[in-house]
């Protein structure tokens, strides 16, 4: 099969895939059983706030399972330690060790 162009599907198979570039959106909502658009991204950006330690990343691609990778963004934080506190269906927590004084963005990514 060659295809050339937009190829729309919902869920690939394969035993192995090679790309030359490999695009997730950050930006995906889906409807759920309410008819509420929920966060559907397995990648996107996430803020601890200053004087805060903690914050929880909500998209239904986390479960229980979940391996969730992060990066710290702020050149002036890079020594800050990210730990991945709690993983539940539906989002996940992470952490730093000690608040602090400005706003810590992050990058996350989720696998399954």
């Amino acid at each position: 099969l060659t295809l050339n162009g937009l190829l729309n599907t919902k869920k690939i198979i394969t035993e192995e895939l090679e790309t030359n570039v490999l695009t997730i959106n950050d930006n995906v909502t889906i409807e759920d059983e309410d008819g509420e658009d929920v966060n559907a991204a397995s990648a996107g950006s996430s803020t601890i706030v200053a004087g805060e330690t903690v914050t929880l990343i909500k998209t239904v691609t986390i479960n229980a399972g979940s391996k969730v990778f992060t990066t710290v963004r702020d050149t002036n934080a890079i020594e800050t330690t990210l730990t991945v506190t709690k993983v539940e269906d539906g989002y996940c927590e992470v952490s730093i060790p000690t608040a602090l004084a400005n706003d810590l963005t992050f990058d996350w990514f989720v696998i399954n």
